[in-house]
Protein backbone atom coordinates (compact mmCIF):
# COMPACT_ATOMS: atom_id res chain seq x y z
CA UNK A 1 0.00 0.00 0.00
CA UNK A 2 1.28 2.94 -0.78
CA UNK A 3 1.79 5.49 2.41
CA UNK A 4 -0.48 9.11 2.09
CA UNK A 5 1.83 11.92 1.73
CA UNK A 6 0.91 15.51 2.49
CA UNK A 7 1.33 18.02 -0.55
CA UNK A 8 3.53 20.96 0.80
CA UNK A 9 1.27 23.21 -1.55
CA UNK A 10 -2.00 22.52 0.36
CA UNK A 11 -0.17 22.30 3.63
CA UNK A 12 1.05 26.05 2.76
CA UNK A 13 -3.00 27.02 1.62
CA UNK A 14 -4.17 25.66 5.12
CA UNK A 15 -1.75 27.72 6.94
CA UNK A 16 -2.83 30.63 5.09
CA UNK A 17 -6.16 30.72 5.43
CA UNK A 18 -5.85 28.99 8.85
CA UNK A 19 -5.39 32.34 10.97
CA UNK A 20 -7.19 34.80 11.27
CA UNK A 21 -10.23 33.16 10.97
CA UNK A 22 -12.53 34.76 9.01
CA UNK A 23 -9.78 37.73 8.44
CA UNK A 24 -11.85 40.04 5.58
CA UNK A 25 -10.90 43.93 5.95
CA UNK A 26 -14.53 45.61 6.16
CA UNK A 27 -15.12 49.22 6.58
CA UNK A 28 -15.04 51.07 9.68
CA UNK A 29 -19.00 51.47 9.64
CA UNK A 30 -19.70 47.67 9.52
CA UNK A 31 -17.41 46.87 11.87
CA UNK A 32 -19.12 49.30 14.31
CA UNK A 33 -22.17 48.54 13.96
CA UNK A 34 -21.65 44.88 14.47
CA UNK A 35 -19.67 45.83 17.97
CA UNK A 36 -22.79 47.56 18.85
CA UNK A 37 -24.88 44.51 17.86
CA UNK A 38 -21.89 42.41 20.34
CA UNK A 39 -22.36 44.45 23.15
CA UNK A 40 -26.19 43.62 23.46
CA UNK A 41 -25.64 39.85 23.40
CA UNK A 42 -24.83 37.44 26.39
CA UNK A 43 -25.60 34.11 26.38
CA UNK A 44 -29.28 33.50 27.98
CA UNK A 45 -29.54 32.34 31.42
CA UNK A 46 -32.16 29.79 31.23
CA UNK A 47 -30.48 28.23 27.91
CA UNK A 48 -27.54 28.16 29.96
CA UNK A 49 -28.54 26.75 32.89
CA UNK A 50 -30.43 24.07 30.74
CA UNK A 51 -27.11 23.58 28.82
CA UNK A 52 -28.84 24.73 25.36
CA UNK A 53 -26.94 25.56 22.36
CA UNK A 54 -28.67 27.68 19.65
CA UNK A 55 -27.94 28.87 15.76
CA UNK A 56 -29.93 31.51 14.95
CA UNK A 57 -30.19 33.45 11.47
CA UNK A 58 -31.35 36.70 10.53
CA UNK A 59 -31.67 37.86 7.10
CA UNK A 60 -31.37 41.68 5.97
CA UNK A 61 -33.00 43.13 3.20
CA UNK A 62 -31.57 45.69 0.92
CA UNK A 63 -33.09 47.84 -1.92
CA UNK A 64 -31.31 49.06 -4.81
CA UNK A 65 -29.24 51.80 -3.06
CA UNK A 66 -28.15 49.30 -0.64
CA UNK A 67 -30.51 50.76 2.87
CA UNK A 68 -31.97 48.39 4.69
CA UNK A 69 -35.27 47.55 4.46
CA UNK A 70 -36.46 44.09 6.59
CA UNK A 71 -35.16 42.05 9.36
CA UNK A 72 -36.58 38.87 9.39
CA UNK A 73 -35.69 35.44 11.41
CA UNK A 74 -34.51 32.85 8.89
CA UNK A 75 -33.06 30.07 11.05
CA UNK A 76 -34.81 29.99 14.33
CA UNK A 77 -32.78 28.77 17.30
CA UNK A 78 -34.51 28.97 20.18
CA UNK A 79 -36.91 31.30 22.08
CA UNK A 80 -34.89 33.02 23.98
CA UNK A 81 -31.79 33.07 21.56
CA UNK A 82 -33.87 34.60 18.63
CA UNK A 83 -35.90 36.63 21.49
CA UNK A 84 -32.51 38.43 22.31
CA UNK A 85 -30.41 38.21 18.64
CA UNK A 86 -33.53 39.98 16.82
CA UNK A 87 -33.51 42.69 19.60
CA UNK A 88 -30.15 43.36 19.37
CA UNK A 89 -30.55 44.00 15.36
CA UNK A 90 -33.48 45.87 16.08
CA UNK A 91 -31.91 48.34 18.35
CA UNK A 92 -29.19 49.63 15.83
CA UNK A 93 -31.44 49.18 12.89
CA UNK A 94 -31.70 53.29 12.57
CA UNK A 95 -27.82 53.27 12.65
CA UNK A 96 -27.68 51.19 9.40
CA UNK A 97 -26.01 52.99 6.17
CA UNK A 98 -25.72 52.08 2.79
CA UNK A 99 -21.70 52.15 2.98
CA UNK A 100 -21.73 48.98 5.20
CA UNK A 101 -22.24 47.06 2.01
CA UNK A 102 -20.07 49.60 0.10
CA UNK A 103 -18.11 46.44 -1.81
CA UNK A 104 -21.36 43.94 -1.92
CA UNK A 105 -24.11 43.98 -4.68
CA UNK A 106 -27.34 46.27 -3.48
CA UNK A 107 -30.43 44.67 -3.49
CA UNK A 108 -29.50 41.53 -1.77
CA UNK A 109 -30.64 39.82 0.75
CA UNK A 110 -27.49 39.29 3.59
CA UNK A 111 -27.63 37.24 6.52
CA UNK A 112 -26.32 37.68 10.20
CA UNK A 113 -25.34 34.45 11.84
CA UNK A 114 -25.49 34.25 15.65
CA UNK A 115 -24.11 30.91 17.08
CA UNK A 116 -24.60 29.97 21.17
CA UNK A 117 -22.41 27.47 21.92
CA UNK A 118 -20.67 25.92 25.15
CA UNK A 119 -16.77 26.13 24.69
CA UNK A 120 -14.72 23.14 25.75
CA UNK A 121 -11.30 22.51 26.09
CA UNK A 122 -9.32 22.59 22.32
CA UNK A 123 -12.97 22.91 20.62
CA UNK A 124 -12.32 26.34 19.24
CA UNK A 125 -11.77 26.51 15.65
CA UNK A 126 -9.12 27.19 15.50
CA UNK A 127 -7.72 24.07 17.93
CA UNK A 128 -9.87 21.99 15.05
CA UNK A 129 -8.09 23.25 12.21
CA UNK A 130 -4.39 22.64 13.88
CA UNK A 131 -6.16 19.37 14.91
CA UNK A 132 -6.69 18.52 11.08
CA UNK A 133 -3.76 19.62 10.02
CA UNK A 134 -1.65 17.60 12.13
CA UNK A 135 -3.92 14.74 11.33
CA UNK A 136 -3.17 15.55 7.37
CA UNK A 137 0.82 15.79 7.81
CA UNK A 138 0.91 12.21 10.17
CA UNK A 139 -1.05 10.53 6.91
CA UNK A 140 -4.53 10.33 8.23
CA UNK A 141 -6.61 12.44 5.93
CA UNK A 142 -9.46 10.71 6.36
CA UNK A 143 -9.73 11.18 10.32
CA UNK A 144 -8.76 14.92 9.47
CA UNK A 145 -12.33 14.99 7.49
CA UNK A 146 -14.34 14.00 10.39
CA UNK A 147 -13.14 16.75 11.84
CA UNK A 148 -13.76 19.06 9.13
CA UNK A 149 -17.29 17.35 8.69
CA UNK A 150 -18.01 17.89 12.40
CA UNK A 151 -17.02 21.74 12.05
CA UNK A 152 -19.76 22.03 9.10
CA UNK A 153 -22.29 20.05 10.89
CA UNK A 154 -21.90 22.21 13.89
CA UNK A 155 -22.55 25.62 11.76
CA UNK A 156 -23.10 25.05 8.31
CA UNK A 157 -23.18 28.76 7.84
CA UNK A 158 -19.50 29.03 9.36
CA UNK A 159 -17.36 29.31 5.69
CA UNK A 160 -14.21 27.90 7.96
CA UNK A 161 -15.20 24.06 8.10
CA UNK A 162 -16.61 24.56 4.13
CA UNK A 163 -12.91 25.82 3.29
CA UNK A 164 -11.08 22.78 5.05
CA UNK A 165 -13.30 20.44 4.33
CA UNK A 166 -13.12 21.15 0.85
CA UNK A 167 -9.16 20.90 0.50
CA UNK A 168 -9.20 17.76 2.17
CA UNK A 169 -11.89 16.46 -0.19
CA UNK A 170 -9.34 17.73 -2.88
CA UNK A 171 -6.41 16.31 -1.18
CA UNK A 172 -8.40 12.80 -1.16
CA UNK A 173 -8.80 12.96 -4.80
CA UNK A 174 -12.45 13.37 -4.04
CA UNK A 175 -12.67 16.14 -6.63
CA UNK A 176 -16.62 16.58 -6.93
CA UNK A 177 -17.29 16.58 -3.42
CA UNK A 178 -14.30 19.20 -2.93
CA UNK A 179 -15.94 21.38 -5.88
CA UNK A 180 -19.81 21.18 -4.03
CA UNK A 181 -18.54 22.21 -0.43
CA UNK A 182 -16.14 25.08 -3.01
CA UNK A 183 -19.17 26.56 -4.40
CA UNK A 184 -21.05 26.25 -0.75
CA UNK A 185 -18.45 28.05 0.78
CA UNK A 186 -18.26 30.88 -1.91
CA UNK A 187 -21.92 31.65 -1.84
CA UNK A 188 -22.00 31.14 2.26
CA UNK A 189 -18.73 34.51 1.45
CA UNK A 190 -21.42 36.16 -0.32
CA UNK A 191 -24.42 36.16 1.84
CA UNK A 192 -23.21 35.78 5.74
CA UNK A 193 -22.11 39.57 6.53
CA UNK A 194 -21.10 38.55 9.83
CA UNK A 195 -20.85 35.84 12.35
CA UNK A 196 -21.15 36.81 16.00
CA UNK A 197 -20.14 33.99 18.59
CA UNK A 198 -21.43 34.09 21.73
CA UNK A 199 -19.80 31.28 23.87
CA UNK A 200 -20.07 30.27 27.42
CA UNK A 201 -17.01 28.75 29.09
CA UNK A 202 -17.07 27.87 32.84
CA UNK A 203 -19.82 30.29 33.46
CA UNK A 204 -18.41 32.83 31.75
CA UNK A 205 -19.97 34.20 28.37
CA UNK A 206 -17.89 36.25 25.76
CA UNK A 207 -18.53 37.35 22.11
CA UNK A 208 -16.50 37.66 18.94
CA UNK A 209 -17.70 39.29 15.41
CA UNK A 210 -16.52 37.59 12.75
CA UNK A 211 -16.92 38.51 8.38
CA UNK A 212 -16.54 36.38 6.15
CA UNK A 213 -13.62 35.44 3.78
CA UNK A 214 -13.06 37.76 0.27
CA UNK A 215 -10.61 37.26 -2.33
Amino acid sequence: MTKFKFAPLLFMLLLATAEPLFSQTKNPELLHWEALISRQLSYPKEARMAKKEGLVVISLATDSDSNLIEIKLVKNGGKHFDDQSLKAVENVRDLWTDNMIADRKPGEIYLLVFNYFFLQEGSTKQDQINSAMNLIQKGKPEKALKIAERMVSDNPYDATGLQLRSQIYRQLGQEEAATTDLIAYQEIQCKVLTQIDIKVYQMVSTQSVSGTIRY
